[in-house]
């Protein structure tokens, strides 16, 4: 473990338990306990979701690979509702992280769970139209998995719809990529259902 790594660990031990026995005086020592473990769970929310996507990105990964990505998607997740700053915004995103972790492990009944997450969080905070088109998108991958075929095809109607109120280009190009490859997951003239099909 780098050592400015553990540095972070002690801090942030040393600020929850109160316990300072044979930590460094250096270490230890902290004007404002609550300025130390917040700027802890800033620093871990984002390490962990960067080390997350690092790994979503691996074109082989292996089945450690598969649950180190779950256990930093959810580390970065719980950090990240610790923070005082802590907007529907970042649940969305950190929910959206956990969906796609999920699906990307085949468990996809967990992954339609943070979708809708993703997307109320989406919702809630009156986001702009690219987090709410990547909570469908969420959606939209989960239900492919399941092979509920049509609840895809409803949900991948919504976030094309988000796409076109989409203004800045290069958020425009990573949903339209995204949304692409999952409409070839889509057996051709699938159907979407007329209303939710949450509802039903």
């Amino acid at each position: 473990m780098r050592k400015d790594c553990l540095s972070s660990v002690v801090l942030l031990l040393t600020a929850v338990t109160g316990c300072t026995s044979g930590v460094p005086k250096e270490l230890a020592a902290s004007p404002d306990r609550n300025q130390v473990i917040q700027r802890m769970h800033r620093r871990f929310s984002a390490e962990c979701f960067n080390n997350c996507w690092t790994l979503i990105d691996k074109t082989n990964r292996t089945p450690q690979d598969v649950e180190d990505m779950i256990l930093c998607a959810s580390a970065s997740m719980w950090h990240w509702k610790q923070r005082g700053d802590c907007k529907p915004l970042n649940m969305s995103i950190g929910y959206g992280q956990l969906s796609r972790v999920y699906a990307l492990a085949g468990h996809y009944d967990i992954a339609k769970r943070f979708g809708q997450k993703c997307l109320t969080a989406a919702m809630n905070g009156n986001t702009p139209a690219f987090y709410i088109g990547y909570g469908y998108e969420a959606l939209t991958r989960a239900e492919i998995g399941l092979k509920n075929f049509p609840a895809a095809a409803y949900n991948l109607e919504n976030a094309q719809s988000q796409l076109s109120q989409v203004r800045d280009a290069e958020e425009k190009q990573w949903l339209k990529a995204d949304l692409d490859s999952l409409k070839k997951m889509l057996p051709k003239e699938t159907v979407p259902p007329s209303g939710d099909p949450q509802d039903r």
